[in-house]
């Protein structure tokens, strides 16, 4: 299995939405609040492209001889006033598909992203999991994280 982990182009904004359409999928299936909107296929690739110009994100994909199987964004967060760490790191979304899982792919995608991150001065990442998502919480737990706040949300 030779697994290559690089940076997304513009060239990956089709395999790429794919990938976002499964996530939100998977997440829909946990709780309708994240269900997509409906010009989620218009919408999606206009934020790709845009987000792959920015110096703050970053975008990177997991190849399998030759085939994309997942794929990690995040974003460095700079001078929250009311932290005392003034740059810090995020994960926005992560895939790695199904048939690939348990391969240690996402532990090198997370490498990577950690190389980065701290080349940009965070010294802190965090991300959002839902907690009815087991299998998420298992596989960021894997990679060190732990609980450190709730979300919460109701409806009006």
């Amino acid at each position: 299995m030779n697994t290559i982990i690089r940076k997304a182009a513009i060239g990956d904004i089709e395999i790429v939405t794919g990938l976002n359409l499964l996530i939100a999928n998977h997440h829909a299936d946990i709780d309708s609040f994240y269900a997509n909107g409906e010009d989620v296929n218009k919408t999606f690739p206009a934020f790709f492209s845009e987000d792959l110009t920015k110096e703050t994100s970053i975008n990177l994909l997991a190849e399998v001889d030759g085939k994309i199987v997942g794929w990690f964004s995040g974003s460095i967060k700079r001078d929250v006033p009311h932290l005392s760490e003034k740059v810090f790191a995020h994960i926005g979304s992560a895939i790695i598909l199904p048939e690939y899982r348990g391969k240690g792919i996402a532990k090198l995608v997370f490498r990577e992203m950690v190389k980065w991150f701290k080349e940009k001065g965070a010294k802190i990442v965090d991300l959002s999991v839902d907690t009815q998502n087991p299998e998420g919480l298992r596989a960021w737990e894997g990679l060190g994280f732990k609980e450190y706040a709730k979300k919460m949300k109701r409806e009006i």
